[in-house]
């Protein structure tokens, strides 16, 4: 890895890890940080990015502060789960991520995911809002490691808790790397002050509470699943929050292979940094200072919990046999292994292909769903153009419906938005498999839709002229509107939203998330 401490230009605007932190958790992030001018314009994306997500999230946060205080707010408290919880360790590129989605593709699992956890401040409706909204920001695959990736994929709940509150040794790892002393405390918890220890408590024990709630009002309780490289160094503590109800996969890997991942990681993430990184040399002493510390710390935890609740996994073994250890780990983990679980982990295998290059596909179990990856180019086609023509009317019906009983003359421009994500989503479903043609086909079926219904829009809004007497005026001053409805700068930013996010939709090659 190249010096990158000074590199020289300007650095650009990201679709930063945390793009959708409240603003008030960047200005206390920033606050004497010492970011220098090259790095001003990305810092001027990120709080732009931020104030989106401090609207999009500033009513459920605020309800949810006081259902936090009400429910999490004493110096101890206790998540209580009924079905368990199960928590992965393992030092990042330990092979944390394969086994996290392996075990979320077991039916009985609830596991947060990135569009939780890059808002972790939100809840249901807002992060409705978030999963649609990062689609056009986000690619199908993770820059470190070209693993799958994507708003509906299982996360780590650490992104939660650094947007949220800063309760995470995140952004003195990937983002502001002069200040890694200031920030690694969070990773083991130990050097915090009673209010910040606290503070991860309460916002552990909520995030796990939001996550969980659905499946629990709607009688479909599951075993909650968490993955965060730093929970290695917090056993103790996660047995503590969980009140005991918890139990502890290790995934354990050759330590020199991942210093070695773990170097190409920062290097990979440096565009999300606010701060030149440090030379190898100094990041190498860090990585390999902290890894001991880490696997020391969590031996010793390990070591003070029964050993029903603790299972171990090689990551070699993993990749060599994921099937026959997964049937072993649920089994040790009390997760059922019956024939859905089975289907959906070898049905992800086979999606996801050789594994970081090393597993062969020829030695997994026959494909439980052998035409997944069979294109179907014409039904997907059809179905986009279903789906537009009914996001057409519907958009109608809204315009006309907002005009007549409430009196507004609205174009609605940010359903063109919605269109785009519509069309795409039911072209690759339908498709199974998406391509470049598929994505260009959703964008002009997208920009169709916006483009067919400006004329009808105008006439239900203004009408110039009424339509009577003079024809050919009632068509021009029409026309005009029209054309000037599209080219407003608002209706042309949800244009080129709308068809990026058709796009990205259209053109998805990667499999479904696990459990998704």
């Amino acid at each position: 890895m190249a010096d990158q401490r000074r590199k020289p230009g300007i650095a650009w605007p990201v679709g930063h890890l945390l793009a959708l932190a409240p603003l008030d958790v960047w200005f206390r992030l920033i606050l004497g940080s010492g970011v220098r001018p090259r790095y001003w314009l990305r810092l001027a994306g990120c709080l732009a990015t931020s104030w989106v997500g401090t609207v999009v999230t500033a009513p459920e946060r605020l309800a949810m502060a006081v259902v936090r205080r009400r429910r999490f707010g004493g110096r101890q408290p206790v998540f209580k789960h009924a079905p368990g919880v199960v928590v992965v360790l393992g030092y990042f590129r330990s092979g944390t991520t394969h086994l996290h989605n392996l075990l979320a593709c077991n039916p009985r699992v609830v596991t947060p995911r990135w569009y939780q956890c890059l808002a972790g401040q939100g809840w249901w409706l807002s992060w409705g809002v978030v999963r649609f909204m990062l689609t056009p920001f986000l690619g199908q695959t993770r820059p470190q490691d070209g693993v799958g990736f994507g708003g509906g994929w299982p996360a780590e709940d650490d992104f939660a808790l650094a947007s949220w509150g800063l309760a995470s040794s995140l952004p003195g790892r990937f983002v502001l790397p002069d200040q890694w002393d200031r920030w690694r405390r969070w990773h083991t918890l130990e050097g915090l002050g009673d209010a910040d220890l606290s503070r991860w408590r309460s916002l552990t024990a909520m995030f796990c509470w939001k996550v969980t709630r659905w499946g629990v009002w709607r009688g479909r309780v599951r075993v909650l699943v968490l993955k965060s490289p730093s929970h290695t160094a917090r056993v103790a503590e996660l047995d503590r929050l969980f009140g005991g109800n918890v139990r502890f996969v290790k995934i354990e890997r050759d330590c020199a292979a991942v210093v070695r991942s773990n170097l190409k990681m920062h290097a990979a993430l440096a565009s999300h940094t606010l701060q030149d990184l440090p030379d190898e040399a100094e990041l190498r002493t860090r990585i390999e200072r902290e890894l001991d510390e880490t696997e020391a710390k969590c031996a010793r935890e390990l070591a003070a919990i029964e050993p029903s609740r603790v299972v171990r996994v090689a990551y070699d073994d993993l990749v060599r046999d994921p099937v026959g250890e997964m049937e072993r780990v649920g089994a040790a983990l009390g997760l059922a292994w019956d024939d859905a679980a089975r289907r959906s982990v070898v049905g992800y295998l086979h999606r996801v292909g050789r594994y970081r290059g090393e597993e062969s596909v020829a030695a997994l179990p026959p494909d439980p769903e052998p035409l997944a990856g069979v294109r179907r180019t014409g039904l997907g086609i059809a179905v986009g153009v279903m789906v537009a023509f009914a996001c057409a009317g519907v958009w109608l019906g809204l315009v006309w419906a907002t005009k007549h009983t409430l009196g507004w003359n609205t174009r609605l421009d940010g359903l063109v938005w919605l269109t785009g994500g519509l069309v795409g989503v039911a072209m690759v479903r339908a498709a199974r498999v998406g391509s470049i043609w598929l994505g260009l086909v959703a964008g002009g079926l997208t920009l169709a839709v916006f483009w067919g219904t400006t004329f009808p829009i105008e006439v239900i809004t203004d009408n110039w002229w009424g339509g009577l007497g003079h024809p050919e005026e009632w068509w021009y001053h029409n026309r005009k509107g029209a054309i000037a409805g599209v080219t407003h700068s608002r209706a042309i930013l949800f244009t080129v939203l709308a068809l990026v996010t058709a796009w990205r939709h259209g053109t998805r090659t990667t499999p479904r998330a696990p459990g998704g």
